[in-house]
C-alpha cells in the first residue's frame, strides 16, 4: 500500500530489486514502452516516407508557373521523360512556361553547418537522393565559398572539393584574390540548409540581389544549372547579340552565350562576343546591381517574367510589407565552376565602374582612333583605292584612317601584300601619313600552309612549324588543319606564349615592309569555313556534349575547331570563347613591340570579358538596313556595360546595297559612335560619303565637322573610362535612374552626362517598282499576285501589293501604316503559309513565331508555292520591308532575276523625331537656345529635316571643344572652346584632360593637362590640376590656348555684360566689346577671338560677366 511505502516508523529498507516487481513500476513500463512503440510507428514510417521520397517521387507543390525552371531544357519533353529524371510534369495554361519543371526536393543540402571565415563563409554541400540527372554524371559534394571581398562586391563560387576543374585561367582575367571580409558590407547573405539556397539581399532596401530558391542548383560534369531572382524586371546586359532592346524581353527568352563568327540578323543566335554580365535596375530609387558569372564555357541564360511577391522589412522599428515583381535567370552552363561576382552599386554607373574595377578598366585609345574612318572590302585594286582616299579628301569631311581588308593580301594570306594588285601600297600608306592620316590593316588568325604565289615558302607558316605555335589536334601532337580564306590553315594557339613571340616578331617585320598604325583583328572566334577540321572531329564528349546549349546550328564544333583541340590553356571546350580574348593579348603585345611609345589602335571582333583592357570591338557583319542602324545603339550601350567603350558598328552597313537616305542618317548617327567606321562588303556598291550627292556631302562633313568639335569632349570621357570605368556612351537611365520613363529608352544616347544625342532611324513614304519583262518561264504562269504583310512587334507595320502580268509594266506599292484592320490567324514558319486561293483568304505569322510577314497567293498557278513562300519567310525576321531594296530581292524571287527591275522611290524623308528630355534644362547644341515648351520630363517631336541630327546639352556641364580640321593631326593645334550649359541653380562643370594623343602611358607617367571647371552666375573659374611633365614650350602639344566661350541659359540685362578674363590670382583683361556676344531672349553669351588674350590651357583662369 502506498501508506506503507511513506511510513516513517519504518526504517528504510532497499528495495532496488523489487522495483519492477511493484505494480506502479508495471504500470509505467507499460506506459512508457505504449509511447516509444506510438513514436516509432509515428517516426520510423515518416522517415521512412521522406527517404522514399527523396530518392522516387518528386515534391511538386502547386505554384505560379512563371516560377517553374525548365527541367527539360533541351525540348521534347513528355511526361515519361520528364518523370524519369525525377521532375514534374503539368502542361501550362499559358505559352512560355515548361510543362517539365524542377521538384521542390532537387538539389543539394548542407552537410554540417556553415562556417565563418576570415573572407566570409565556407559551407559543404551534398547532393539529394534525387534521380540523376540525364547529363553527365552527377557531383555528389560540393563547397560554396562566400568572400565578402568589398563593401559592394560579393563573390560566390561553388565548385567541387574532391576534383580540379577548369577555371578561366588567371593569364586570361586576372581577378582580386581574397582577404579578410569587409565589417560593412552593402549586403546581407543568408542560407536556407534544404535543399541548399543562398540569398543576397541589399542591406538598405531588402531588395534581392541573388536568391537560388526560386531553380534547384544541379553540378555534373558537363551540366551546371542555377537560378536566381531579380529584384525587378529592368534586365540589361548579357551578350553578345542583337537585342531589338536595351531593356530585356522577359517572356521566357533564352539567350545562348558561346562566341561565333555569325551576322548579326536580330535573333536570338550567339555572336562574336562571351559576356555573362547583367545589371538590374532595382526599382525607384535608382539603386542597381551587377551580377557576372565567370565561366568561359558554352551556356545559355533563360529569362523568366516576373512573378508578384511579397517583400518585408523592418524600416524604423515597423514591419514595411509591399509587393514586388521578380523575374528569374537561369542559368545552364556545360563546364567549369559557378563563380559569381555581385556588385551593388548602388548607382547604375557605379556598376560599371566596379565591374571595370574588377575585369579590367578600358584602354585608352590614340587620340587619332576617335577621327573618322573609312574601309571596304575589296577595293579592287590600288588605282581603286587611291580614287577613294582622294575624292574623300576632296569632300572636304574629316578623314583621318583608311583601312586595308584582305584584299590587299597576297592569296589572303597575313604578312603578305599583293604586289600586282597593290604595288605601289607602302607609297600610299606614307601618302596617307604625310596628309595627317592614318593606316590599318586587317589580320586573321587562320594561317595559309602552303607556299607563296611564287613557290617560295611561307614563313608565317614555316616559324610557326618551327616554334609550335598552332592548335592541337586531341592528339596532342598534330596541327589541326581547316578552311578559312587562304583555302587550307592552321590556327596559332594565341595563349601559348611562344606564340605571343611569334606573332609579334611577324607584326614587327610586316611593319617594316607596310608602316600600318593599327590592327584590326577578324575571324577570331575562330570562324572556319568547314566544321570542326578537314578531316571532321571525333566522336567524344567534347564534340558532342550531353547537353548543347541554344547556340546557333546546336553543333559545338560548327563553323569553327573541333571541341576536343587542345590549346595551352586548356582544351578548346573549356577556352574557345577565349580566342579571340588571347589574340587580343597577343596583339597588344605585338603593337607594344611595333610602337613601342605609342598606344595605336586594335579593333577585333572576338571578344570576351576584359578585352577592353587591350582593343575595341565593332558590331560585326551588319546590313544596310533601318533595323540594323537603330540596334546599334543598344549594341554600343550594352558594350559599355561590358568595358569596351570603343565601340561602334559598320556606318551604312556591311552587307547589301544601302541607300542615299539611309546613309546620310547612318553618317548622322555614326558621328556618335565612338568608333566611326564606314565600312561595307565586295558585293555591294562603294557607299563612302563622296560616291553621294552633293546634298549627302554637305550634310556628311556638317556632322563629322561637330563630332571633330566635340572631341576634346568624347577623349575626355575615355580618360574617365580608363581611370574610374565609366561609361563614354551612356543610357538616360544610368543619368536618371529615378525616372521609369529611362528604363528603357534605347532609341536616344548620352556621350557621358552632358549631351544627348536623338537620331532619326525611321523612313516614310511609298515606293514603286516597275518590272519589265517577259513571260515568267521559272514558274510558268501569266499572272501572279502576291501580298505581303509585315508584322513588328505584333502590330502590321508595312503592306505590299504586287501584281504581275505577262509582258506588261507592273506596278508595286509599298505603304506604311500604323496599324492594319484585319483579323490575322497565327501561324508558324513551318506551316503552310499559302492559303488554298481565296482572294480573300488572309493569314499570318506571330512575330513571336520568328516570321514577320504573309505571304498570299491568288489566284495561285504555282507548282511549289509553298518553298517561294518559305523563302520568303526566311528574310530577316524583322520590319525587313522598311529596307527598300529587299523588295527588289522579293521581286526577284517571284519573277526571273534576269528580268529588268526598277525601282522608283518616292519617299517623303522623315522630318520629325520624338525624343524624351528628363527633368533638367536641355539645350540645342547648335543654337544654344533652351528647349521649347512644357518640355521636361516629356517626349517632345522635334523637327529633323535630312541634314540634321537633333544633339542636345544638359543643364549643368562645360564642354571642352576645339575647332576642327580634316585630320585630327590638324584639328590638334588648333585653339581650344567651352561649352558653359547653365542648370536651374546657373552653376555648371566639367573637365578636360589632354596630352599628346598616343604616347602609351601618359596617364601613369601624369604627362598630361587635366582642367576642372566650374561655372556660375557670375564667372568661370578653369582649375589645373595636373600640367605635363616639364611643362609645355613653343610647340609642345599642350601650348594651345581658348578662343572661344559659350554660356547657355545665362540670365543677364538687355546691355551686354562686360567681360573680363585672365590668371586665377592675377589682373584680368577686359574683352574688347567686340567680342562679346549676348541674346537676352535666349539667355546666351557668346565670346569669340580670345586666342590673343594668352588664355592657356595649362593656366588657371577666371573669366567673369556683369555690368561692373
Amino acid at each position: 500500500m502506498p501508506g506503507e511505502e511513506s511510513s516513517p516508523r519504518k526504517p528504510a529498507e532497499d528495495r532496488s530489486d523489487e522495483k519492477f516487481s511493484r505494480p506502479r513500476w508495471r504500470f509505467a513500463l507499460i506506459a512508457a514502452c505504449t509511447v516509444v512503440v506510438a513514436l516509432l510507428v509515428i517516426i520510423v514510417p515518416t522517415a521512412v516516407v521522406l527517404t522514399r521520397t527523396d530518392r522516387l517521387h518528386p515534391v511538386c507543390p502547386a505554384m505560379d508557373e512563371r516560377e517553374r525552371v525548365d527541367c527539360h531544357p533541351e525540348g521534347k519533353a513528355t511526361r515519361d521523360r520528364c518523370e524519369a529524371r525525377g521532375c514534374c510534369w503539368s502542361p501550362p495554361a499559358a505559352q512560355g512556361p515548361p510543362s517539365c519543371f524542377y521538384p521542390t526536393n532537387h538539389g543539394y543540402e548542407l552537410d554540417g553547418e556553415v562556417a565563418k571565415t576570415a573572407t566570409g563563409y565556407r559551407a559543404r554541400l551534398r547532393r539529394l537522393k534525387s534521380p540523376p540527372t540525364p547529363y553527365s554524371d552527377d557531383v555528389g559534394t560540393l563547397e560554396v565559398l562566400v568572400e565578402m571581398q568589398e563593401e559592394h562586391r560579393l563573390h560566390v563560387k561553388i565548385l567541387d572539393p574532391s576534383s580540379a576543374r577548369y577555371e578561366v585561367p588567371e593569364a586570361a582575367l586576372r581577378v582580386p584574390r581574397p582577404g579578410e571580409a569587409v565589417d560593412n558590407p552593402l549586403y546581407d547573405v543568408t542560407f536556407t540548409h534544404r535543399p541548399f539556397s543562398i540569398k543576397v539581399t541589399r542591406k538598405s532596401t531588402g531588395a534581392t540581389i541573388f536568391d537560388t530558391s526560386v531553380g534547384k542548383l544541379t553540378f555534373s560534369d558537363q551540366f551546371l544549372s542555377v537560378s536566381t531572382r531579380l529584384a525587378s524586371p529592368n534586365l540589361y546586359g548579357l551578350g553578345e547579340h542583337v537585342h531589338r532592346r536595351y531593356r530585356h524581353d522577359l517572356n521566357w527568352k533564352t539567350w545562348p552565350i558561346f562566341s561565333r563568327g555569325a551576322s548579326p540578323k536580330g535573333n536570338f543566335d550567339n555572336l562574336y562576343g562571351h559576356h555573362p554580365f547583367y545589371m538590374c535596375l532595382e526599382d525607384s530609387d535608382g539603386n542597381a546591381n551587377g551580377v557576372f558569372l565567370l565561366n568561359s564555357n558554352a551556356m545559355e541564360v533563360t529569362l523568366q517574367p516576373p512573378v508578384t511577391l511579397v517583400k518585408s522589412q523592418i524600416r524604423d522599428d515597423i514591419l514595411d510589407m509591399e509587393r514586388v515583381a521578380m523575374p528569374t535567370v537561369t542559368y545552364r552552363v556545360i563546364g567549369g565552376v559557378l563563380d559569381f561576382y555581385m556588385f551593388l552599386g548602388p548607382s547604375p554607373e557605379n556598376v560599371v565602374q566596379q565591374y571595370t574595377e574588377m575585369i579590367g578598366r578600358s584602354i585608352m585609345p590614340a587620340y587619332w582612333g576617335l577621327g573618322f574612318q573609312l574601309s571596304r572590302w575589296n577595293y579592287t585594286n590600288i588605282d581603286k583605292l587611291r580614287t577613294v582616299v582622294q575624292r574623300t579628301r576632296d569632300t572636304g569631311i574629316p578623314f583621318d584612317v583608311q583601312y586595308g581588308d584582305i584584299d590587299y593580301m597576297e592569296d589572303t594570306k597575313d604578312f603578305t601584300y599583293d604586289a600586282e594588285l597593290y604595288q605601289g601600297l607602302p607609297d600610299l600608306v606614307q601618302n596617307l601619313h604625310d596628309h595627317g592620316q592614318k593606316y590599318i590593316i586587317i589580320l586573321d588568325p587562320a594561317i595559309g600552309n602552303t607556299n607563296r604565289r611564287d613557290g617560295s615558302p611561307y614563313l608565317p607558316y614555316e616559324s610557326g612549324l618551327q616554334a609550335d605555335v598552332f592548335v592541337k589536334n586531341a592528339d596532342g601532337v598534330t596541327d589541326l588543319v581547316g578552311e578559312v580564306w587562304p583555302g587550307t590553315t592552321v590556327f596559332p594557339d594565341f595563349t601559348k606564349p611562344d606564340t605571343v613571340q611569334w606573332w609579334g616578331d611577324h607584326c614587327e617585320s610586316f611593319h617594316n615592309v607596310i608602316p600600318y598604325d593599327g590592327l584590326w583583328i577578324d575571324m577570331n572566334e575562330p570562324k572556319t569555313f568547314k566544321n570542326g577540321s578537314l578531316t571532321g572531329c571525333g566522336d567524344d564528349m567534347w564534340n558532342y556534349p550531353p547537353y548543347v546549349p541554344a547556340i546557333k546550328g546546336k553543333l559545338m564544333y560548327e563553323r569553327t575547331l573541333c571541341m576536343d583541340t587542345l590549346q595551352y590553356w586548356g582544351r578548346h571546350y573549356d577556352v574557345h570563347s577565349l580566342y579571340g580574348h588571347s589574340m587580343a593579348i597577343a596583339t597588344r603585345s605585338a603593337m607594344s613591340r611595333v610602337f613601342p611609345d605609342k598606344r595605336g589602335i586594335i579593333i577585333t571582333r572576338a571578344n570576351f570579358v576584359g578585352t577592353g583592357q587591350y582593343s575595341g570591338h565593332w558590331l560585326g557583319d551588319n546590313k544596310s538596313a533601318w533595323e540594323d542602324m537603330e540596334w546599334s545603339i543598344t549594341g554600343m550601350l550594352e558594350f559599355g556595360l561590358f568595358g569596351i567603350p570603343y565601340i561602334g558598328a559598320d556606318i551604312c552597313g556591311f552587307l547589301l546595297d544601302t541607300t542615299e537616305q539611309l546613309c546620310q542618317r547612318w553618317m548622322q548617327l555614326g558621328a556618335f559612335y565612338p568608333y566611326s567606321r564606314n565600312h561595307n562588303h565586295n558585293d555591294f556598291i562603294d557607299q563612302d560619303p563622296a560616291v553621294f550627292s552633293q546634298t549627302m556631302i554637305d550634310s556628311s562633313r556638317d556632322v563629322m565637322m561637330t563630332r571633330y568639335t566635340l572631341l576634346p569632349y568624347l577623349y575626355t570621357l575615355f580618360y574617365h573610362a580608363h581611370v574610374a570605368g565609366t561609361t563614354v556612351v551612356r543610357p538616360l537611365l544610368h543619368e536618371f535612374p529615378t525616372d521609369s520613363n529611362t528604363w528603357d529608352v534605347d532609341r536616344q544616347f548620352l556621350w557621358g552626362s552632358g549631351l544627348l544625342i536623338s537620331p532619326v532611324l525611321t523612313p516614310v513614304g511609298d515606293l514603286y517598282a516597275c518590272l519589265k519583262g517577259g513571260e515568267m518561264k521559272t514558274f510558268g504562269v501569266k499572272y501572279l499576285h502576291v501580298a505581303v504583310v509585315v508584322v513588328a512587334d505584333d502590330d502590321v507595320v508595312a503592306a505590299v501589293d504586287v501584281h504581275v502580268e505577262d509582258g506588261a509594266q507592273i506596278l508595286l506599292t509599298l505603304t506604311f501604316v500604323s496599324e492594319l484592320q484585319q483579323d490575322f490567324a497565327a501561324g508558324t514558319e513551318d506551316e503552310n503559309l499559302v492559303p488554298d486561293g481565296d482572294d480573300d483568304a488572309s493569314q499570318t505569322v506571330n512575330s513571336d513565331a520568328f516570321c514577320s510577314f504573309l505571304c498570299l497567293f491568288s489566284p495561285c498557278h504555282i507548282d511549289d508555292t509553298t518553298s517561294i513562300c518559305l523563302k520568303s519567310s526566311r528574310m530577316e525576321r524583322r520590319n525587313i520591308l522598311s529596307q527598300y531594296q529587299y523588295l527588289e530581292q522579293i521581286v526577284r524571287w517571284i519573277v526571273l532575276k534576269s528580268h529588268d527591275v526598277h525601282l522608283l522611290y518616292h519617299l517623303q524623308d522623315t522630318t520629325t523625331v520624338d525624343a524624351y528630355f528628363p527633368d533638367t534644362r536641355w539645350y540645342y547644341y547648335f543654337s544654344g537656345q533652351e528647349v521649347e515648351g512644357q518640355y521636361r520630363g516629356q517626349t517632345v517631336t522635334l523637327d529633323a529635316p535630312l541634314d540634321k541630327i537633333n544633339v542636345h546639352v544638359r543643364g549643368g556641364v562645360i564642354l571642352p571643344t576645339q575647332q576642327p580640321a580634316n585630320t585630327t593631326v590638324y584639328s590638334r593645334r588648333n585653339p581650344m572652346g567651352l561649352l558653359v550649359a547653365m542648370d536651374d541653380s546657373s552653376a555648371a562643370s566639367g573637365t578636360l584632360f589632354w596630352d599628346d594623343g598616343e604616347s602609351i602611358d601618359s596617364v601613369e607617367r601624369r604627362d598630361y593637362v587635366l582642367v576642372n571647371f566650374n561655372a556660375s552666375s557670375t564667372e568661370l573659374l578653369c582649375e589645373v590640376v595636373n600640367v605635363p611633365l616639364g611643362g609645355p614650350t613653343a610647340g609642345h602639344w599642350a601650348a594651345l590656348r581658348y578662343d572661344t566661350v559659350s554660356v547657355y541659359g545665362l540670365a543677364l540685362g538687355a546691355e551686354t555684360p562686360t567681360v573680363r578674363a585672365g590668371p586665377v590670382n592675377g589682373p584680368l583683361q577686359t574683352v574688347a566689346a567686340s567680342r562679346v556676344q549676348y541674346d537676352q531672349d535666349n539667355q546666351i553669351l557668346l565670346l569669340t577671338g580670345l586666342n590673343d588674350m594668352d588664355l592657356k590651357i595649362t593656366s588657371s583662369l577666371r573669366v567673369t560677366w556683369g555690368y561692373r
